[in-house]
């Protein structure tokens, strides 16, 4: 029985640091192999409020200092009104860890750019799920993101 505890607790442990390395990807194979348009939804957690189509286009992607993955781009959002803006993310290619903001809204003061979307892209780099928290009212919501195909 113990020689089956000691075996078992093994293969945990095994199994524990497989998958923590299982998420870490390679800066260059981000940067060259990154969508550059997306497309998605997003949903304040207020369900009074409908869900917004997003489009977004990134323009500039480049491995920052850090070695982060750092993307510059456009943006939509079809709300009453078409709101263009732009945006900048960062992506931690060792844990998938992605963070978005939003700024210069077209009209202006069609959406709230006081916050982020913090989240994580796919380790196929295929999907982005990320939740936006307003930094003034802690209000939040969710980006659901995907290639445009």
């Amino acid at each position: 029985m113990k020689r089956c505890l000691i075996i078992l607790s093994i293969l945990l442990c095994g199994m524990l640091i497989f998958s923590t390395f299982a998420a870490a990807l390679d800066a260059d194979y981000v940067l060259e192999n990154i969508p550059l348009e997306w497309e998605g939804t997003f949903t304040w957690y207020d369900t009074s409020r409908p869900v917004q189509p997003v489009r977004l286009t990134v323009t500039e992607v480049s491995i920052d200092p850090d070695g982060n993955i750092f993307a510059l781009g456009d943006g939509e959002y079809d709300k009453d009104v078409l709101v263009e803006f732009t945006f900048k993310w960062s992506i931690n290619p060792e844990t998938l860890d992605f963070e978005m903001w939003e700024g210069t809204p077209k009209p202006e003061g069609k959406i709230v750019t006081d916050g982020s979307h913090i989240g994580e892209i796919s380790e196929a780099l295929d999907e982005i799920e990320a939740v936006w928290t307003t930094t003034s009212t802690s209000e939040q919501g969710e980006l659901y993101l995907e290639p445009k195909r």
